[in-house]
């Protein structure tokens, strides 16, 4: 069962957790349904922990071509955003409830951005939402089950 990571900063009261990006995410082109690529990230739009999209280059193929804006939070649309590297909890000491740093800094306060991995296990099966994006990145439709 997946763990949900939750995500604080030391100076202020931004919190998240990586369940804001669990679900399925696809982009509609041409009738067809694309898998979009996404991280957790710090969104300073919203100045929330979002989802935000991954643009590759490997992404970037003939049905990208025609996009002209860069990545998004898939929450509110900005382009302000730093994606929340991956950490691993401590091999030592897993699911202790110590926070790991993650090596980001909050720009908007200066605090330091910590994972904590002792959440419960979350098991929602099959009633994870599913969104649907155009090619820029917009959202056209949101199904929660």
């Amino acid at each position: 069962m997946p763990i949900p990571i939750k995500y604080t900063c030391t100076k202020c009261d931004l919190s998240g957790s990586t369940f804001s990006s669990w679900g399925g995410f696809n982009y509609k082109i041409n009738g067809k349904l694309i898998p979009l690529s996404r991280s957790t990230g710090i969104c300073y739009g919203c100045n929330s922990i979002v989802p935000v999209e991954i643009l590759s280059d490997e992404q970037r193929n003939e049905l990208f071509r025609k996009r002209k804006s860069p990545a998004h939070c898939l929450s509110c649309g900005s382009h302000n955003f730093d994606v929340i590297p991956h950490v691993e909890p401590d091999p030592e000491r897993p699911r202790t409830g110590t926070p790991v740093r993650t090596g980001l800094i909050h720009k908007t306060c200066g605090g330091r951005i910590y994972a904590d991995f002792s959440g419960p296990n979350f098991f929602m099966g099959d009633n994870l939402p599913e969104r649907i994006f155009d090619i820029e990145g917009i959202e056209i439709t949101r199904k929660e089950k």
